[in-house]
């Protein structure tokens, strides 16, 4: 049991990212992998889409098309849809915006979204949260239309919900018209199950810093936060959805190399992040890089035991801070503070990293190669 003083410090740690989130009102992943993995769509001034093998795909030899900056406008939260050819996108004003990859063509969808959408696995819906009217005090429900147009349900959601941050808070169940949100009052996340237009509480811990739906559709899993870090990092949960089961994973209180000692390990774990196959997660926590100094992002993978723990921010360019690409131009950010922070994102087969850094005040992705440890850097504009 840590000391009353490790506990006060604990909380005020607690208090402090809890401020970050709120004051961040929809932060979430910048960037979304093409379904085959050759290419990411980033948001900013500009959708932009870029390479991510050098010289063009291996199986295609060439450099794709489409690539550079497009000409949307300021974008954020880019999703891919499943065949590839469509890519949603928020504007600053919370509209979902489609865009045809092939000609560049944009068509509204929905109004008031709060966060990126969640694609059905055959791509003829998607889900999204978002409010009623777009006032504040708007209602938040759940929606699940069609990219031409229309609702096809819609779902009341508790009130006072905001949904989960900085995690994407929605994800789809694979071979159901079912999916899984994380939020809840003033930044306390649980998740829910929209199960047949029914709203069912999954989770009652208000702690909730990351999760993803198995391929299979089977169980959910998801990584609840430390009330303090520097003895328990966080703690894995995963849930049968069929069955409704719950078990708790057997993930260490302790990474040796991440929170060994309580006098120099992380304050806070910002976000967890799992790969497709839920077998590796990466993690933000937040720091100091020695004992006495100042508090820093650092950015680890291990997988989901919590073997093979690698920090990956010795991995970025120097001076790259993960997981802060910023753009503070009202004109991009817009009434809903985009791009405060940017989660790392998978690749679809789980084998590449894509991490947005920032560094000396510019921005990037850095795309890591998970087996062979290679790194590839591409400037945004």
């Amino acid at each position: 049991m840590p000391p009353r003083r490790a506990q006060l410090q604990s909380r005020f740690a607690l208090f402090a990212l809890a401020g970050i989130l709120l004051a961040i009102p929809t932060p979430g992943a910048a960037q979304s992998w093409s379904p085959d993995g050759a290419r990411i769509a980033i948001g900013g001034p500009n959708l932009t889409l870029f390479d991510t093998y050098p010289g063009g795909h291996p199986a295609a030899g060439a450099a794709l098309p489409q690539t550079g900056p497009q000409n949307t406008g300021p974008a954020s939260h880019p999703v891919w849809s499943p065949d590839g050819k469509t890519i949603a996108y928020l504007d600053p004003a919370g509209r979902v915006q489609m865009f045809d990859v092939a000609t560049g063509k944009i068509a509204p969808a929905a109004e008031h979204a709060l966060r990126r959408i969640t694609w059905s696995p055959d791509g003829k819906s998607y889900a999204v949260l978002a409010t009623v009217s777009g006032e504040p005090d708007s209602p938040v429900k759940a929606f699940t239309k069609y990219p031409g147009g229309g609702t096809a349900i819609d779902v009341d959601l508790p009130a006072h919900f905001t949904p989960g941050a900085p995690f994407a808070p929605i994800d789809w169940v694979p071979s159901t018209d079912n999916y899984v949100i994380a939020g809840g009052d003033k930044g306390r996340p649980d998740l829910y199950l929209v199960d047949q237009s029914q709203l069912v509480q999954l989770t009652t811990s208000h702690d909730v810093i990351g999760f993803r739906v198995s391929q299979d559709g089977g169980q959910v899993l998801w990584a609840r936060r430390s009330r303090n870090a520097r003895y328990i990092i966080f703690s894995l949960y995963s849930l049968d959805i069929q069955k409704r089961s719950l078990i708790k994973q057997d993930f260490p209180a302790k990474l040796p190399q991440v929170n060994p000692d309580p006098k120099s390990a992380p304050s806070a774990v910002l976000a967890v992040v799992f790969s497709p196959d839920l077998k590796t997660l990466c993690f933000l926590a937040l720091g100091p890089s020695a004992p006495g100094k100042p508090d820093e992002i650092k950015l680890f993978m291990c997988d989901v035991t919590g073997n093979g723990v690698r920090a990956l921010s010795s991995a970025l360019p120097p001076n790259g801070v993960p997981g802060t690409v910023v753009i503070s131009d009202p004109a991009v950010t817009g009434t809903h503070g985009y791009f405060a922070m940017a989660l790392p994102a998978f690749s679809p087969d789980g084998r590449r990293l894509a991490i947005p850094i920032t560094r000396n005040g510019s921005n990037a992705v850095v795309i890591v190669d998970i087996d062979t440890g290679a790194v590839q850097t591409v400037p945004l504009p």
